[in-house]
């Protein structure tokens, strides 16, 4: 039996004004929010810095995300997306994203049991004095490798070794911004190499290609970028 195996087309025609516009409006409305919720609450003459950093991020954050989301709606049913297939692609699009979502409820968890239980002045007293300075952005860079690849979200690496990787940082004598651009590196490496990422995923299905074809080709020129980054570090 003969099966039509072609895959199926875009519901609109791309455009690069599909994704610019949401994103010029999201940045846009987050700073309008970070500005306007908290700017009845300082001093008249406070600066732009001041009301950002006595702000909530959180709810400016999720009002302009929201509006975003209603302008971006708005844009799609113009070019005549209908609306059941908007939704539909939109419940999708949330699907995809849980996994990392849920890694970051844990890692934030843990982050936040950890400091409560004092496993930074414990990483500090036990390391700080043991572990030479040049070695420890090296050991964050690899640590943040190793745990990126296996959970598939550098953010949610950075959420889990962040917290003592700083007070380590500081209480060794380590460059701290070196510490933490370790830490970040070494969550890229891991988004574009582990098969669990959803950059890795996103790229291969962008090209239409196997997946583990895709990481077969590329983990080569990964990993020889992350020996010489780990070389720098």
């Amino acid at each position: 039996m003969n099966m039509s195996m072609q895959e199926e087309g875009p519901k609109i025609k791309p455009k690069v004004a599909n994704l610019i516009i949401p994103l010029l409006v999201v940045i846009g409305l987050s700073f309008y929010s970070f500005w306007l919720f908290e700017s009845k609450k300082v001093a008249p003459n406070s600066s732009l810095s001041v009301i950002i950093e006595a702000t909530d991020a959180n709810k400016a954050m999720l009002v302009a995300l929201l509006i975003s989301i209603a302008v971006t709606g708005f844009i799609y049913f113009v070019q005549k997306y209908k609306v059941n297939d908007m939704t539909m692609d939109f419940i999708s699009g949330g699907n995809e994203v849980v996994n990392t979502l849920s890694i970051l409820i844990l890692a934030w968890s843990l982050a936040a049991v950890s400091q409560e239980l004092g496993l930074c002045e414990l990483v500090k007293q036990q390391l700080a004095g043991s572990v030479p300075g040049w070695s420890i952005p090296v050991s964050l860079f690899v640590l943040s490798s190793i745990v990126t690849y296996f959970i598939g979200s550098g953010w949610g690496a950075a959420s889990l070794i962040m917290p003592f990787a700083i007070p380590l940082a500081v209480s060794a004598g380590s460059g701290l911004p070196l510490c933490v651009a370790a830490v970040i590196t070494g969550g890229t490496f891991g988004d574009v190499t582990s098969p669990a990422a959803g950059m890795t995923n996103m790229a291969s299905g962008v090209i239409r290609t196997d997946h583990m074809g895709y990481l077969k080709y590329a983990n080569p020129y990964n990993f020889l970028a992350a020996g010489i980054a780990t070389v720098y570090f």
